[in-house]
């Protein structure tokens, strides 16, 4: 595991760790994958 950790210049440390990853479902683009994983009936 690999951790990028970046500090601006007001102080704030942000840390993201590689090799992570996610999905990112947009109900605007795939509705029915979108109430599948929320669970959202309509």
């Amino acid at each position: 595991m690999f951790i990028l950790r970046r500090i601006t210049s007001e102080g704030l440390e942000l840390n993201t760790c590689l090799g992570i990853e996610y999905v990112l479902v947009l109900e605007e683009r795939n509705e029915s994958e979108f109430k599948k994983r929320t669970n959202i009936s309509m």
